[in-house]
């Protein structure tokens, strides 16, 4: 079987290498490769460079848009050159099966290919893209073209997948044609155990970009005064005001900076909570991966995470009056009641997360798209 892989719009493996989530992202298609025999072909937003990333598998060819179209320091010129990209990867596309894109921006792209190659399109997304724009603000004209490409791909694709029942039923209160979706969940490739009484006692963590949608900032000030530690693992704008903030309110925060995959999840370990104080969020990969470590995961309550965690059983859902300090320090303390939670996480990540689940999923609408 062949499948075309269009990288999320603006994306390259270079940039997947850069953010430490290359070896994460490519062992997806790895293991589907070895498992169901299947040769993927990557439309990377890239130059040539992004094939030393894949040099060593045999299964995975790659078509860097830059080597085909001369990239623009106009963004909105790369835009419209974008569209020209089927046409001329049409002919080097011809033996592949199926059309998927990573996330739904990008997705004109797949479009075109399906219609160009006559293959079904399987649009993938990992977040709600219309939403999102709506939870943060953005222009009027960006959300208006992130609902018109929604539409647009649910009228298209053959398959339509999302992250949660929550962004399936957005879509369905919103949209048009939403028959094809369904619901694969993101996914760790495996359990981490070590003992809660071997973690830090007195620092939790948080990872994410340093962005308003993230809250950290709701989270300091939440800890005002507290002896807690925060390690944060991330960058973004907003670091430098949230140190003065830390400051100001007496909260110790170690910035950790950007950790790859593999770092990070060494250390999810060493921590006996993890924090999610988002304002919003999708199906979000380290919240699924602290738990699957081990962590007891404490997350601000939104429709999302309500999927995730229910409430004092596998995980702690916080509302912003709720005094979270002292929901902290009374679960780092107490071994016995947060252990019994952390088995529940456990075992709803082994039923709903591991890597071969989602594997099976994916390999089943595959055979079901070419059908």
């Amino acid at each position: 079987m062949n499948v075309i892989v269009i990288f999320t719009y603006g994306i390259s493996l270079k940039d997947w290498d850069e953010a430490g989530i290359l070896d994460r992202e490519i062992k997806f298609y790895k293991k589907m490769s070895n498992k169901y025999n299947i040769n993927y072909s990557f439309i990377t937003f890239g130059t040539k460079d992004d094939e030393m990333y894949v040099q060593d598998l045999e299964e995975i060819n790659v078509y860097p848009v830059y080597e085909f179209i001369k990239f623009s320091n106009n963004k909105f010129l790369n835009l419209f050159k974008s569209l020209l990209i089927p046409f001329k990867l049409k002919n080097l596309l011809t033996e592949n099966q199926i059309v998927k894109t990573n996330q739904l921006n990008g997705a004109w792209i797949g479009i075109i290919l399906k219609k160009l190659l006559k293959i079904p399109l399987f649009t993938r997304t990992g977040y709600n893209l219309y939403e999102f724009s709506i939870n943060n603000k953005k222009p009027f004209l960006v959300k208006l073209f992130h609902y018109l490409l929604t539409q647009i791909a649910l009228f298209s694709s053959d398959l339509y997948t999302v992250t949660s029942i929550a962004d399936k039923s957005f879509l369905q209160g919103k949209f048009n044609k939403t028959k094809a979706i369904k619901i694969i969940p993101n996914w760790i490739e495996k359990l981490s155990h070590n003992n809660f009484s071997n973690r830090y006692e007195n620092k939790i963590l948080t990872v994410g970009r340093l962005e308003k949608q993230k809250n950290i900032d709701g989270l300091i000030k939440l800890m005002e005064g507290s002896r807690i530690e925060i390690d944060i693992v991330g960058e973004g704008s907003e670091k430098n005001s949230l140190m003065k903030l830390s400051e100001k309110l007496n909260v110790k925060i170690n910035f950790k900076g950007k950790l790859n995959f593999h770092d990070l999840n060494n250390i999810y370990k060493d921590y006996r909570i993890f924090i999610l104080p988002s304002l919003f969020e999708g199906n979000p990969k380290a919240l699924l991966e602290a738990m699957g470590s081990g962590c007891l995961v404490i997350a601000a309550n939104n429709k999302n995470i309500q999927e995730i965690i229910r409430n004092n059983e596998n995980g702690i859902l916080f509302n912003p009056e709720d005094n979270l300090k002292q929901i902290i320090e009374y679960f780092l303390n107490n071994t016995e009641e947060s252990e019994k939670i952390i088995q529940k996480s456990y075992q709803s990540i082994e039923d709903n997360n591991l890597i071969e689940n989602i594997m099976e999923s994916e390999i089943y609408y595959y055979k079901n798209l070419i059908k």
